[in-house]
Formats: C-alpha cells, sequence, structure tokens
C-alpha cells in the first residue's frame, strides 16, 4: 500500500440515492446538501487535512445497475483520483526509507572521513580547517533564507503562467471545442434532455482536468524541479567545500539537490486543482436550462468567474503544495544537514590534539560506511528512485 499524504486521502460515503434533494418548507437547503455539508464537518473535526475536493457521494446500488446519475459520475472521478493518487505515491514509501538511510550514510561519512582525513594534518593545520569551515557553516542559514524568498517568488511566477494560459485555453475556440467534443465522446446532440447539463458539465471538469497533464503544465513541472536545484547550487557548492576540506573529498556523497528534491517531491497532479472552477455559480443554471445549446451553456459558465478565480484555485492547492516541497528543503533537510556539519566540525575542534590513537577503529568504521553505500546504491538502481 502506498504511503500518502494527509491531505490525499480520499473519503468515499455511500446510498446518496436514498437522501432526497427538495427542500422542505422553512428550509434554506434540500437534505442532500445539508447531509453534504454535515458529513463534511465531521471529517474536518476528524481529519483537520480533510480535503473536500477529495470527499465523494455515490451509490453503489447505482453503479452496479450502470445508471448514469450525479453519484456513479462522482464514483468514476473517484476511481480516477484513486488511480492517479496511488501512481503519484507508489514509490514515497521507499523514497522515505532510502532517505533515511541515506542521511546516516552521508552522516556516518563525515565523521569518519573526517577523523581519517584530519589524522595527516598537524594540529595547526587541522584548528585553521575546522576554524574556516566553521565560519562558512554560520553564514549557511543567511544563505538559504535569502534562497527560500526566490523560491516564493518563482511560485507566483509560475502561477502567473498557468493561469494566463489556462484562461486563454478555456476562451479560445480550439479548447472550447476540445472540451465540449473530446475524441470519442458521443455528440452532445445526442445526450438524453434529463442528462444533458450534467453532461456538459461532465466535458468542462474532465477537459480542465485533461489540460492540466498537457505538455505545457509537464514542462512547466520540470522547470521547477531545476529551479529549486539551481537556487539550491550555491548552498550546495559551500557544503562541497566544507566535506572537500574536512573529508578529503566529495564524490560519494550524493549532491544536495538529488538528497533533498526526490522524484516525489515535484510529481505534482494539477488536475485536481481546479475543482472550484467546476462549481460556480452557474452550476445551477446548467442543471435547470430547458435549452440543449451547449455553445451558449458554455459561454454562460465562462462569464461566471475570471482570471484572479483561477489563480486563486492554483493558490489554495498547488501553491500549498509547492510551499510543503519549499519548506521541506529549505526550513528542514538543508538545515539538518547544515546542523549536522557545525556539529561535527565543534566535536573535531574539541578533540583534534587526541585523535590519532583512534585511526585504526575508524578505519574499520569507514569499511562499515562504505559496504552500507554499496548497497544503497544497489537499491537505488533497482527501485530507480
Amino acid at each position: 500500500m502506498p504511503c500518502i499524504e494527509p491531505e490525499e486521502v480520499i473519503f468515499l460515503t455511500n446510498k446518496w440515492d436514498l437522501i432526497s434533494n427538495t427542500k422542505e418548507d422553512g428550509d434554506d437547503a434540500d437534505l442532500q446538501s445539508k447531509t453534504g455539508n454535515q458529513i463534511n464537518n465531521i471529517l474536518k473535526e476528524c481529519w483537520p487535512e480533510c480535503n473536500t475536493n477529495r470527499v465523494f457521494k455515490i451509490s453503489l446500488k447505482q453503479v452496479e445497475k450502470q445508471i448514469k446519475t450525479p453519484f456513479t459520475m462522482q464514483f468514476e472521478k473517484f476511481r480516477t483520483m484513486l488511480d492517479e493518487t496511488m501512481e503519484e505515491n507508489k514509490h514515497k514509501r521507499a523514497e522515505y526509507y532510502y532517505r533515511f538511510v541515506q542521511k546516516f550514510a552521508i552522516n556516518a561519512t563525515i565523521k569518519v572521513s573526517s577523523r581519517n582525513y584530519l589524522h595527516a594534518m598537524s594540529a595547526d593545520e587541522q584548528k585553521k580547517t575546522l576554524s574556516r569551515n566553521q565560519e562558512i557553516v554560520r553564514k549557511l542559514p543567511t544563505v538559504l533564507k535569502q534562497k527560500k524568498e526566490e523560491a516564493k517568488k518563482y511560485k507566483e511566477e509560475v502561477i502567473g503562467k498557468l493561469t494566463e494560459k489556462l484562461s486563454g485555453y478555456l476562451r479560445s475556440d480550439i479548447g472550447r471545442n476540445e472540451i465540449l467534443n473530446p475524441s470519442g465522446s458521443i455528440c452532445l446532440s445526442c445526450v438524453r434532455s434529463s442528462e444533458f447539463s450534467q453532461d456538459v458539465l461532465n466535458r468542462i471538469n474532465i477537459g480542465i482536468h485533461r489540460w492540466c497533464k498537457c505538455e505545457y503544465v509537464l514542462v512547466k513541472t520540470k522547470e521547477i524541479e531545476s529551479k529549486m536545484k539551481e537556487l539550491l547550487s550555491d548552498v550546495e557548492s559551500q557544503i562541497h567545500i566544507i566535506e572537500k576540506d574536512i573529508t578529503g573529498f566529495t564524490r560519494s556523497i550524493p549532491e544536495v539537490s538529488s538528497t533533498v528534491f526526490t522524484q516525489s517531491a515535484c510529481r505534482i497532479n494539477l488536475g485536481e486543482y481546479l475543482e472550484s472552477l467546476t462549481h460556480p455559480p452557474f452550476v445551477g443554471h446548467l442543471y435547470t436550462s430547458e435549452e440543449k445549446n451547449p455553445e451558449e451553456m458554455y459561454k454562460e459558465w465562462l462569464s461566471s468567474f475570471n482570471d484572479e478565480q483561477i489563480r486563486n484555485s492554483f493558490e489554495k492547492n498547488f501553491g500549498i503544495k509547492y510551499y510543503k516541497v519549499i519548506d521541506r528543503i529549505f526550513e528542514v533537510e538543508i538545515p539538518q544537514t547544515i546542523a549536522g556539519f557545525d556539529i561535527t566540525i565543534n566535536k573535531l575542534l574539541d578533540e583534534h590534539s587526541d585523535d590519532k590513537k583512534k585511526n585504526r577503529s575508524f578505519t574499520h568504521l569507514n569499511e562499515v560506511v562504505e559496504n552500507i553505500y554499496a548497497k544503497m546504491n544497489n537499491f537505488q538502481e533497482a527501485a530507480k528512485i
């Protein structure tokens, strides 16, 4: 079973065919709406990270009978989201465990190799080397803070471009035709009147979801990963200087970017992030419209929101996931690496004059660590992490 984040949990609620969607006298909302709100409130209380876009209302009875209703369409949407969530997270547990072992191996390598390397120096050379690198470690948090601010500004740039591109697509003739008449679908004129409005809405929803998997979005996702590595390059170079100075080499220690920015870190699926665009106030009109004119329905749907709402949808969803990535990198992973160097250097300064007698035991420990590295590399290659 894949390991997933709390906000990625999917909730399935059943037997909605038994609940009436009519209003009683004096009520502001129908029974289905009230029940749905009660369920969301309970879930939010018991599961604070609950995303209401991942709560589905279904009827397995209708699914079994293959009846086309809003509840069976919700079931299909649930299956799609489940498949995507499983695919996105299938390697996450292995990556978590791999990162843990990798951190241990890196720290052990630095501690063992630094002692063996510094043994060849005089006491004065050792102290100068350690003091010089202690100063570099002291300055790194300031550099890291600056890079995090740059990463935040880049997020605004990415969301702005995504908003502009999606808005242009939705309002273009090509976008409208691809959404309303996707390849392989039946003609809207053949859809039953009772299902027409729901079918139009479903095509809009699928069309937005499909756009979020297009080549442009995939390229943007890769650009985010490249940008993160670019921002880390200055910090990475400073860390390599420290490694070189106190261990004598850097080649066996992975780059910082590959240590903290695993493949799953930026597997960002934008398809679910525009849910609000398929539920504007116009949806009520879609269900009550008596005219079978998809072009007019689509046009009115477009008029019910603006680019700022598209941007807000990206911001509330994609933006949150982006911040989780940069927080993990700039607030957890790299600071832990810096703290590890700080502790190691301080210990070495304390004991540098009395280390030589321990050389034999450290040499043996180094062989153990190298064996761990070999097994890690074999696992990384086999698991394609």
